[in-house]
């Protein structure tokens, strides 16, 4: 664990170093980060074992993590397929721990079929509003992209609670969340091609 007096790298054990904090899902930097301070970033595969939670990285062991494909930063735009899922399950599963903080769990859930499915969307967009349901219908070009997709994660967790479909300790939310990521990635293709068209008009009024 980090503590006050231990600033060391806890990957190369570079002194003073490891402002960047491990907290389970994602990383978050601290002040004393020159890259990733205020910036937050998912794991797109499981972090090294040799983490703890709240165990300091310094921004060279992160630079490589990136580089190699474990970590994204959660930003505005340019998220990853991998990204959009892990982030809907973040949301998901922080809001599904704080509702079980506050009440008993139930122990059963409804079966989930494809009408639980589409209930779920339907409450779940009534609660945030949600472009990956609609890719082609709710446009937003000042959509950030990693709030929304925590965002829709929480409401999703809400509106399986909600209609009866989670229970338990740790309710799955993985297939939820690689439809939602897979529709984002949709959704975003389609506000790109659109720009574009729109960008393709404008210069071509210019030339007329």
């Amino acid at each position: 664990m980090t503590t006050t007096e231990d600033t060391s790298c806890k990957l190369c054990n570079t002194p003073d170093s490891g402002f960047v904090y491990h907290y389970d899902d994602h990383m978050a930097g601290g002040y004393g980060s020159t890259r990733y301070d205020m910036r937050r970033l998912v794991w797109l595969k499981d972090a090294p074992e040799e983490l703890d939670y709240d165990d300091g990285v310094c921004d060279l062991c992160v630079d490589r993590m990136v580089r190699d494909d474990l970590l994204e930063e959660i930003k505005n735009s340019g998220l990853s397929q991998k990204a959009f899922k892990n982030i809907f399950l973040m949301g998901a599963r922080n809001m599904y721990a704080q509702y079980a903080l506050e009440r008993k769990v139930p122990q059963e859930a409804l079966d989930l079929d494809e009408n639980g499915v589409a209930a779920i969307e339907r409450l779940r967009r009534s609660i945030f509003p949600d472009p990956s349901t609609h890719p082609q219908g709710a446009l937003r070009l000042d959509e950030n992209y990693g709030t929304s997709a925590y965002n829709t994660g929480k409401s999703h967790a809400v509106a399986a609670v909600m209609l009866g479909y989670a229970c338990g300790e740790s309710p799955d939310f993985s297939a939820a969340a690689a439809a939602y990521a897979e529709n984002m990635v949709e959704h975003v293709q389609f506000i790109e091609r659109l720009l574009g068209e729109l960008n393709d008009a404008v210069e071509l009024d210019k030339d007329d």
